[in-house]
């Protein structure tokens, strides 16, 4: 559980349900079939084995994915200090605290979920004017937000 830093929570009657990427985002995947993919948290996401038969599983390829039903919970978010509390209780009821890098997003639901995350007329401007910079330009700016 500390090793893990994305989290996404589903809203439910009872409170919010919680996983890690890392196991939420692989449908129908028995755990032995997860040790015995290409990568292994052991070896830090490393490849393990050469079997070509087995499942090649990548958390980046995982996030991705994820990221298009989601929204991330930024501070400030109305939802952001229950879901870390909720992390956080999960996490002690094995005696763990979660990563301090931990982020969690909430996946969206119904049209929730196909439509855009929001209409921000400032983001959607800033992303034409980057699409029109050169590469140097685009690298520059980059540098700058970091």
């Amino acid at each position: 559980m500390p090793y893990n830093r994305s989290w996404y929570a589903l809203r439910t009657d009872v409170g919010w349900l919680l996983g890690p990427s890392k196991y939420i985002g692989y449908q129908n995947l028995s755990p032995e079939e997860y040790l015995g993919s290409l990568y292994s948290a052991e070896k830090r996401g490393r490849m393990v084995q050469h079997n070509k038969s087995a499942l090649p599983l990548d958390g980046r390829v995982t996030e991705g994915v994820l990221k298009r039903w989601s929204v991330l919970v930024e501070e400030g978010h109305p939802d952001h200090e229950s879901l870390h509390s909720a992390l956080n209780a999960l996490c002690a009821r094995y005696g763990k605290k979660p990563n301090s890098l931990a982020r969690i997003s909430i996946i969206k639901e119904g049209r929730e979920a196909s439509a855009p995350g929001f209409s921000d007329e400032l983001v959607t401007l800033l992303a034409a004017v980057f699409r029109g910079l050169t590469p140097a330009q685009k690298s520059e700016f980059r540098r700058q937000i970091a």
